[in-house]
């Protein structure tokens, strides 16, 4: 029977951590390799169960998220075959990419990007971080494209992503996030209202998403509302079928889960009938 991903083997593979994983059979000699390893690790644990997916990527953010947001902003390079796109590529589309891309929706997220403690002060700087990225990439695309005739859809799924984010960071969490420049917003809108005329319908809508979002902070549409209340920790019982909002407690170890009285958080704790709050809960360090 293949074991379940684990939260060691993330790690491992993240370069936070010494050991051994059976996601990394080999010793990882470039950003390709690493991004290799992540991708079949994050294919593993998606299609597993999602209660054992939370707890994965719930004790990744508690114990480690603010070394891999470290580790993404600092964005170590190493080795490169030949022909492989190095600086422009990987400082942003790496493998903690990829893991910022799975874990957003996470409690624990949330809870960083609020902090005010300094080990979360780097979380500020991520859109920031993020939108010179995509600049440069789009450069370096559109270059490539002009010499060698690349393909749009080739880098499109990429942008795609890498929007995705950037809109989250500067919609939903845009008073935990240090404001981009003027000349930062005005190159990067620059490529936004080209990709906004994409063939790629997905680059389209969420080109025209970030470039709505960089202008406004406040809501432009229902969708954006429900991201806004989805990912805010919660303010109503964690007891399932509680909707009790008043007189509320947060959980004094995690702080990302409030119940309504102790029978409730004692329910929820070592719960069999629902998802259990105990494998979920973790102290953290911001």
């Amino acid at each position: 029977m293949t074991p379940l991903p684990t939260c060691k083997d993330l790690i491992v593979i993240l370069g936070l951590a010494q050991g051994t994983s059976p996601y990394v059979p080999r010793p990882i000699q470039t950003e390709a390799q690493r991004g290799t390893y992540m991708q079949h690790y994050l294919d593993d644990l998606y299609s597993g169960s999602g209660d054992h997916r939370e707890i994965v990527c719930a004790e990744f953010c508690a114990k480690y998220l603010p070394a891999a947001v470290d580790r993404f902003i600092d964005a170590p390079i190493i080795g490169a075959s030949e022909g492989e796109p190095l600086l422009e590529c990987f400082e942003l589309f790496n493998a903690m990419f990829f893991v910022l891309m799975s874990i957003y929706h996470i409690p624990y997220f949330t809870k960083y990007m609020g902090s005010r403690q300094p080990v979360a002060s780097r979380g500020k700087h991520l859109a920031r971080i993020i939108a010179e990225r995509m600049i440069r990439f789009a450069v370096f695309c559109e270059q490539k494209m002009e010499n060698i005739g690349m393909n749009e859809e080739e880098y499109a799924e990429s942008l795609t992503s890498a929007l995705t984010l950037l809109n989250l960071l500067v919609l939903v969490f845009a008073k935990d996030q240090i404001p981009l420049s003027v000349d930062m917003r005005n190159g990067l809108a620059r490529h936004l209202l080209k990709w906004m005329k994409s063939s790629n319908r997905t680059l389209r809508q969420n080109s025209y998403a970030v470039y709505t979002s960089m202008k406004t902070t406040k809501s432009s549409g229902a969708v954006e509302d429900a991201m806004r209340k989805d990912l805010k920790i919660r303010s109503k019982c964690g007891w399932p079928g509680c909707t009790t909002t008043v007189n509320m407690k947060a959980c004094e170890r995690c702080h990302i889960v409030c119940y309504c009285s102790p029978e409730h958080q004692k329910a929820h704790w070592n719960s069999q009938e629902v998802p259990a709050h105990k494998p979920t809960c973790f102290k953290t360090e911001y």
